[in-house]
This record gives C-alpha cells, structure tokens and sequence, in this order.
C-alpha cells in the first residue's frame, strides 16, 4: 500500500488532505483479537472529511468499510446535508468473535458511524447467534480491590477517564438469537434471546 498525507491545524481540530491506498494489507485494531487481513481499496482525506472504501476479512468473516465521515467536528454534516445520507457504514458478515471476559460467539450485521472519527456515535444493528457473553468481567478480584470501588482514593481515576476518548451510542441494537448465553461464573449461566438497544457512552457502560 501506499500513503501520501498533509497534515496541518491541531490535534483537537486536524485538517488532513490525501489518500491511503491499501492493497492485501494486514491490520492490527488495539483490543481485537487477530488482524484484519486481505485488506483493500482507500480512504481519501478531504481536510475536514475522510472517505472510505475498504474490504477485508476477519476471523472467519468479512469485514466493509464504506461512507464518510467527519474528522473532528461531530457537527459538520447535518441532516440538511447529502453526506448525512452517506455515513461510514462497517458491514461484518459471518464473524467469529473471541472478545477476553466480553463475548465469544458469532456476529452479523452493519454499525453506522456518525459524529466524527476524534468522537464517533454508533447505531445500526448487530446480531449475535451460537455465542456466550461474559458479566462483570474478570471473576477473581481481591476483596479489598471490590471495596475500593466507593472509597474516595478512586475519584480521580474517574475525572481522567472523562477526558480520554470515548465513543458514543445511540439506539444501537444487539440482537441475541439462537444460543446465546449469559454467564458469571459461578452464579449464572442461562440462554437468552431478545434485543438490547445500547445508548450513551462506553464509559456509561
């Protein structure tokens, strides 16, 4: 592959011209598990804008990345606009996930990307089948880590996070069906089936 980028303004406000061009490439995401592989096709910057056209597989599927979106200004393109009708869309097809202490199992569907790429918002709708998801994360803590939760030592550690990035949510359905689990070991363990519609931030989560 090849890039050619100019990039100038500031890292709250980015202005980025030029073009990523991508052929066969693999692609490590921080927090996934394996690399994106095959990867093809461009994203071109258009200063406040990116447009993108990927295609490229992952774990067992086949991930697509198509649309625009804005680099930093969430407000840029407003419905009054043609690009709101042209979001990032990422299409996963047949997906086999392992997420640590998350979800594990297969996944479908497509996630729409609005806002901005420095503050992403996401709908659209992804269906999970045959998987098990995984409550509370790490079983095993010590007791005095579960009571530190509440003391006033951790209220710091909470106004950092606020200010790191974060990603948003609006009226993003997960659907369970066929043999889905919930777990915690050791007190649950149970098949599920429905739709949970996600909104606010991951840091709300």
């Amino acid at each position: 592959g090849k890039a050619m980028l100019a990039i100038t303004g500031t890292t709250r406000r980015p202005q980025v011209k030029g073009q990523v061009v991508l052929e066969g490439a693999s692609v490590q995401l921080a927090g996934m598990p394996g690399d994106i592989t095959d990867l093809k096709g461009n994203i071109n910057f258009d200063l406040d804008r990116l447009q993108s056209d990927l295609t490229g597989n992952f774990s067992d599927g086949k991930l697509t990345a198509k649309g625009i979106l804005a680099i930093s200004d969430p407000n840029l393109f407003t419905e009054d606009k043609p690009e709101f009708n042209n979001p990032l869309t990422l299409y996963a097809e047949r997906l086999k996930l392992e997420l640590k202490d998350l979800y594990a199992g297969a996944a479908n569907g497509f996630v729409l990307v609005r806002g901005a790429a420095l503050a992403p918002v996401l709908s659209g709708e992804i269906a999970m089948s045959n998987g098990r998801i995984i409550l509370g994360g790490p079983d095993n803590l010590p007791i005095s880590s579960i009571a530190s939760v509440n003391t006033p030592t951790s209220e710091p550690k909470k106004e950092n996070s606020e200010s790191n990035f974060n990603v948003g949510f609006n009226q993003l359905i997960v659907k369970l069906r066929d043999n889905v689990q919930i777990t915690r070991a050791p007190l649950l363990n149970f098949l599920v089936e429905g739709d949970v519609r996600v909104n606010g931030t991951l840091a709300d989560l």
